[in-house]
């Protein structure tokens, strides 16, 4: 519903894109490969994300990464 046709109003996802989880079939990622390429803009987790979208044909002017993890290394030094 949200990525209708024809919307007054612009879509980012937000996310991987995919499902890191397990094989990518069924509806369930059906449904996700259809919608993945109808959003206004993509702000992936990580550059892997950009890939993966980038491979799913989505334009690369229109991904921003935003790197959605946390450095933990100079806490464990501590």
């Amino acid at each position: 519903w949200l990525c209708r046709a024809g919307r007054p109003y612009r879509l980012g996802w937000f996310g991987h894109g995919t499902d890191f989880a397990g094989p990518g079939r069924g509806l369930r990622e059906a449904l996700r490969r259809h919608t993945l390429r109808r959003a206004d803009w993509w702000f992936a987790y990580t550059a892997r994300t950009r890939g993966l979208l980038l491979d799913a044909a989505f334009p690369a002017e229109r991904i921003s990464v935003v790197n959605n993890a946390v450095d933990t290394t100079t806490l464990r030094a501590q």
